[in-house]
C-alpha cells in the first residue's frame, strides 16, 4: 500500500506516526508543503517527494496536512489525478476558495475532511442523547475553548507558528474551528448574530487571540461560544441546557455528565483515554470509506459551512468595532 502525506509541521508528524502505526508495511512518501529538504530525522525512514513525484506513483489515499491557505491547492491537484485524500481542517482559509473548489462538477476520488474531534467517544454519546431527545428542547449552549498558544507547539516560539499568522490562515476562528464544526455536527445550521474579536492584545499578534460569538438555530436555539489563545490552564467544554435538563460535556476530561430532575448522572468519564485515538480512528475511518467505497466521513460541504460562519463572524466583528 502507498500513501502520501503532505506537510510536516506538527500534525503532519502526528499524522506521519499514526500511518506507520497502523500501516507498518505500506509505502508512505513525504511531500515537503514549503518546497524545504526534510531532514532524515523529521521523515522518520520515509522517502521524500515532490508534489509531482508523488501524484505519479499514485498512492491508495493522501493526507494533507500543509498549513491552511495551502490544503485547496494541494487537495486540487489530488482530484485532478483522481487520488483519495483526506484534508487537514480547516476546508481552507477563505470560504470563497472553498466554494469555488467545491463548485466543480463531482469527481471519483473520495475527499473527506479531518474535524477529528467527532471520534472522541465522550462526543458519540453527546450526539447519541441528542439523538434520543432526553434533555427536549434544547435552548442553549455554552460552548469554549481556551489555551495559551505557547502550549501548543513547544518545540518552536509560538509567534513563529502558522496559528499566529495571517497569512497561513491563523487567528483563534480558524484554528480553534473545531467547536463549529461540532455545533453544526449536533445541531445543524447556524447562523452568526454577534461577533466580537480581539487582536494584538496579551500575545502581541496580527491575527485574532479570542473570539466570542453568539449564534442562532431553530427552534429558538441560541449558541454562545469562545475561543482564545489566552488560558495558561487549559478548558475544553460544552453546557447544553434544554427542557428536560442539561448535558455539562467536558472534552479534556472526555467525559459527559447528565443532570435532570433525577440528579446527576455520570453517563461517561475516561480521563485518561489516549487522546491520539481520535486521529487514528479517523484515518481508519477515511481507509475503511476509500477501499469499501463509502460517503466521505465529513463531507467537505461540512467545512464549507463552518468557513461560511467564520465569515459571518469577521463581517459582524468589523461592523461592531
Amino acid at each position: 500500500m502507498t500513501i502520501v502525506l503532505v506537510g510536516l509541521g506538527s500534525i503532519g508528524k502526528r499524522h506521519l506516526a499514526n500511518l506507520l502505526l497502523l500501516w507498518p508495511q505500506a509505502q508512505i512518501y513525504v511531500v515537503s508543503a514549503s518546497g524545504r529538504q526534510l531532514p532524515d530525522d523529521e521523515l522518520a525512514g520515509q522517502t521524500q517527494l515532490s508534489l509531482e513525484q508523488a501524484i505519479a506513483v499514485q498512492p491508495l489515499f493522501a493526507v494533507i496536512a500543509s498549513p491552511a491557505h495551502l490544503h485547496l491547492q494541494h487537495a486540487n491537484a489530488f482530484r485532478d489525478a483522481g487520488i483519495a485524500a483526506l484534508i487537514e481542517k480547516p476546508l481552507s482559509h477563505q470560504r470563497q476558495l472553498a466554494a469555488d473548489f467545491l463548485s466543480e462538477p463531482p469527481s471519483t476520488p473520495l475527499l473527506s475532511l479531518g474535524y477529528c474531534l467527532r471520534y472522541l467517544p465522550s462526543a458519540q454519546v453527546v450526539k447519541q442523547l441528542l439523538a434520543e431527545q432526553r434533555l427536549g428542547p434544547v435552548y442553549l449552549v455554552q460552548a469554549m475553548v481556551g489555551q495559551h498558544l505557547s502550549q501548543w507547539r513547544k518545540q518552536i516560539d509560538y509567534r513563529d507558528s502558522v496559528s499566529a499568522k495571517q497569512e497561513f490562515g491563523g487567528g483563534a476562528l480558524l484554528e480553534l474551528s473545531h467547536e463549529l464544526d461540532y455545533l453544526l455536527w449536533l445541531f445543524g445550521p447556524l447562523s452568526v448574530e454577534f461577533c466580537r474579536l480581539q487582536k494584538q492584545g496579551e500575545l502581541k499578534l496580527d491575527v485574532e487571540e479570542r473570539a466570542d460569538l453568539m449564534l442562532s438555530g431553530d427552534n429558538s436555539l441560541l449558541c454562545q461560544l469562545h475561543l482564545d489563545f489566552l488560558q495558561q490552564v487549559p478548558q475544553r467544554r460544552c453546557i447544553i441546557s434544554g427542557q428536560q435538563g442539561r448535558i455539562e460535556w467536558d472534552l479534556l476530561e472526555n467525559s459527559v455528565c447528565l443532570i435532570n430532575t433525577d440528579g446527576r448522572q455520570q453517563l461517561y468519564h475516561q480521563p485518561l483515554w489516549d487522546k491520539n485515538q481520535i486521529y487514528l480512528l479517523m484515518l481508519q475511518d477515511f481507509f475503511t470509506a476509500v477501499t469499501e467505497e463509502k460517503v466521505a466521513p465529513v463531507p467537505l460541504q461540512d467545512g464549507l459551512a463552518v468557513l461560511a460562519l467564520i465569515e459571518q463572524a469577521r463581517r459582524i466583528a468589523e461592523n461592531t468595532d
